[in-house]
């Protein structure tokens, strides 16, 4: 299963990322002092963050572009990516805790859209997907 890795913040599991041939895109969101003298490495793209969570979201989303996202704001291990893998490709939102999540991208995109649409004040992905799409999270 193919999928961009969408990371919040300096994250320690970019080189397990890196070496996933699974894994077709890396996108880093950092913030303006943390994006100083990054060198972006193959599959990278960096995106500035905005202090809003609501655009911090859509601002990430939108450089991906595979149908599978894994949100990650820290480390991860090698077991732990195998099995969100594997549940991904059964299952379209998947939650581990707030800080790892996968979906598929067209379901979190159309969740967000809603929220735009709607004005729902949403601040994470799970929530947005757990609040307006029909698709219920599943835990792991």
């Amino acid at each position: 299963m193919e999928y961009s890795a969408l990371l919040f913040g300096k994250n320690e599991s970019i080189d397990l990322f890196l070496e996933d041939k699974d894994c077709l895109q890396i996108i880093q969101c950092l913030k303006s002092d943390e994006m100083i003298d990054l060198k972006p490495e193959k599959k990278m793209m960096f995106v500035r963050m905005s202090d809003k969570p609501y655009v911090a979201l859509l601002m990430g989303l939108k450089a991906v572009s595979q149908e599978n996202v894994l949100v990650i704001k820290e480390k991860m291990e090698v077991t732990l990516l195998q099995k969100i893998k594997k549940e991904l490709s059964e299952y379209p939102a998947i939650y581990y805790n707030e800080n790892i999540q996968a979906f598929d991208t067209r379901l979190v995109m159309f969740c967000l859209q809603v929220a735009i649409e709607s004005n729902f004040a949403i601040n994470s992905y799970s929530k947005a997907v757990e609040i307006l799409g029909s698709t219920p999270l599943k835990k792991i």
